[in-house]
Order: C-alpha cells, then structure tokens, then sequence
C-alpha cells in the first residue's frame, strides 16, 4: 500500500470560516490536493486602472485544474455571489464550482459529517486561528476485503465501439500515468464510449480524478461518451465533495453505465 503524501511546507492557513475549515480536512482525508485563496481575478477596474471589484476563490484544487467557492449565506443573498462566479468563468476562464449552504447541508447529513454540520452552524464570519497547511493526506481506509489489492486495469469489448476498463487496487499518482495510456490506448484503438468500473477500485487521489476528466474533454471533443461506475460510498463522497458528480456521470452498476451509453447512442 502506498504511504500517505507528505504535506507542504506552506504556511498554514487562516480559514474566514469553519466551513472551510472543515473542507480542507475533507480533501486531506481523501487525498485531494488544495490551497486556499491561491489567486485573485480582478473583475472590474477603474478609469485609472485600479481594481474595483475582485474575486478570490477560496480553494484550488491543482490536481484538477478546478475552484472551489463555498458560501454559507442564505439562499436569498446570494445573487451577487453568483454574478461574481459568473463573470470569473467567462472572463478569466477559469473553472469554478460552488458549494452553496444547501450543497454543504446536503453533504453534511447525506454522509453524517458531523464536523461540517456544526461548523455551518457558525454564520458569523470569523478567523480561524488553527488552521491547516495546503496540501494533501490520506486517511480513508478501504474495507478489509479489498485491502492489499494490487493496481489492475482489466479490458473488455461488450460491443463495438465501446470498451469498459474495470480498475482493481490503489489508482494514486504512482499509477496515474499508467491509467492515463490505458484509457489513451482504448481511445485509439476505436473506443467511442468508455466505462471505466471503480467497483474494485481502494482509494483515488486528486491525480486519478484528473485523469478522469481528461478522458471525458478528450472522448467529448470526439463526440463520445464517459461512463464511470461507482459503487463504493467512500469513492462516491469523493466525487460529491470534489464537486465532481456534477460534471462525470456516475452511476450504481456497469448494466447502468452501458444502458446510459446505449442511450446516448
């Protein structure tokens, strides 16, 4: 089993709310790589050149090129806020995701994170003084049966045009590039639409969702499909707090995965 990875030596960070707070031990607990308020897009300046509005995200998440806003203000207030998103996507380009008080709410009893229900509880804004350092760790445990399964990628062909990639073991940065050329060598041998079954899967990092989401811009660019099964809860909450279940269809079985490819077809 590969060890945990080391943190930075970044300064640790001074959260502006617990929920953030909360977040970030969320990423750590599954490997996800983060910084917190790494960057500021200017949004607006003034005739003279100075900045009058400005966006600052509050997470990045390097191993998939993505941001990450949360908010724990009322539904109601929050029209300046999605302005603010919108014009970060369309004029910085970036990539941005938010987490409103209801996303937060939902993640919190959905897997019974006590933590983060208690922090979203704290609506007055406020310094953390202990924080935690940008980085990444681990400590999701895969279940005893599935513990000490070495990394795999087994290939098969349900049909033409369509290959299903069924990963077994750890899928971390050390095997990452050897998941990349897998899928890349499926693409080029023909497939259209890829399932990729996380069934046996023990653990993924934020490298191995990327890879994922290169898979899915490259297939889509051709006008194919991704199909990710899933059907371990601890992989799932990754997808959930990555906010990546938005963006990768997930689904319960591969017969599920390849009804959804034969109904893009």
């Amino acid at each position: 089993m590969s060890q945990p990875a080391a943190r930075s030596s970044e300064p640790v960070a001074a959260f502006a709310h617990p929920v953030e707070r909360e977040l970030a031990r969320l990423f750590d607990d599954h490997g996800v790589e983060w910084e917190y308020e790494p960057h500021t897009f200017v949004l607006e300046r003034n005739r003279d050149g100075s900045v009058r509005e400005a966006f600052t995200p509050d997470f990045f998440l390097p191993g998939l090129g993505i941001y990450v806003e949360c908010t724990v203000m009322r539904q109601s207030l929050t029209a300046r806020k999605r302005s603010k998103v919108r014009r970060a996507r369309e004029r910085a380009g970036i990539d941005v995701h938010v987490l409103f008080r209801r996303d937060i709410s939902r993640l919190a009893e959905r897997w019974q994170l006590h933590r983060l229900a208690v922090a979203l509880e704290r609506d007055v804004q406020l310094e953390v003084s202990i924080g935690l350092q940008s980085g990444t760790s681990r400590s999701v445990q895969p279940p005893s049966d599935l513990r000490g399964l070495e990394f795999g990628v087994d290939e098969e062909h349900p049909r033409p045009g369509t290959t299903v990639l069924a990963i077994r073991g750890e899928a971390d940065l050390h095997v990452a590039s050897e998941l990349r050329d897998r899928i890349n060598e499926a693409i080029a041998d023909g497939a259209n639409a890829l399932v990729l079954d996380l069934s046996e899967t023990t653990f993924v990092d934020s490298m191995t969702l990327g890879v994922l989401l290169g898979a899915m811009k490259r297939l889509r660019a051709r006008g194919g499909q991704l199909q990710l099964v899933v059907t371990r809860p601890d992989l799932r909450r990754i997808f959930e707090i990555t906010l990546l279940d938005r963006v990768l269809p997930l689904h319960a079985t591969r017969d599920e995965a390849l009804d959804a490819v034969d109904g893009e077809i």
